[in-house]
């Protein structure tokens, strides 16, 4: 059995660091989901505008890692990341939902699964029945690929 990692904590950690050192405006709080997948909650003038989690990709019956581990999912390609963006919070405008997902896409997953609405952002929201966009990502580059 492949030994458990903390890829995502690290890869959650480093988001929230850059976020802080580029756009100090935003304001980052913790906030995991009820299986522990890490998050983070974004504000912008004591509004929660975003919200951000990481989940390992969840695989079917047909891919021999899975079969093999179910930890040896963890790492940079195998895990998805969930931005939720408010549209309708105050605070959130087009200038600041492409500051956070331009810093989102750095990060490396191999997919960004986007969820834009008017609900207030929640980790109990990242689920794939509310995706409205997904993107792909290069994760060797780090960039949201072509």
């Amino acid at each position: 059995m492949a030994l458990a990692t903390n890829t995502k904590q690290q890869m959650i950690k480093r988001l929230k660091r850059d976020l802080e050192l580029a756009h100090p405006e935003i304001a980052i709080v913790d906030s995991p989901d009820a299986s522990g997948n890490p998050g983070i909650m974004l504000s912008i003038a004591s509004v929660d505008v975003s919200h951000i989690l990481l989940k390992s990709k969840s695989f079917n019956g047909f891919n021999v890692v899975a079969e093999l581990s179910s930890s040896a999912a963890e790492g940079l390609p195998e895990t998805d990341l969930y931005l939720q963006i408010d549209t309708n919070a105050a605070g959130m405008n087009f200038d600041e939902a492409a500051k956070i997902m331009h810093k989102a896409g750095k990060l490396g997953c191999s997919v960004i699964k986007m969820i834009a609405s008017a609900a207030s952002p929640a980790a109990a929201n990242a689920v794939d029945a509310n995706v409205t966009s997904e993107i792909a990502n290069d994760a060797r580059l780090g960039a949201v690929g072509a």
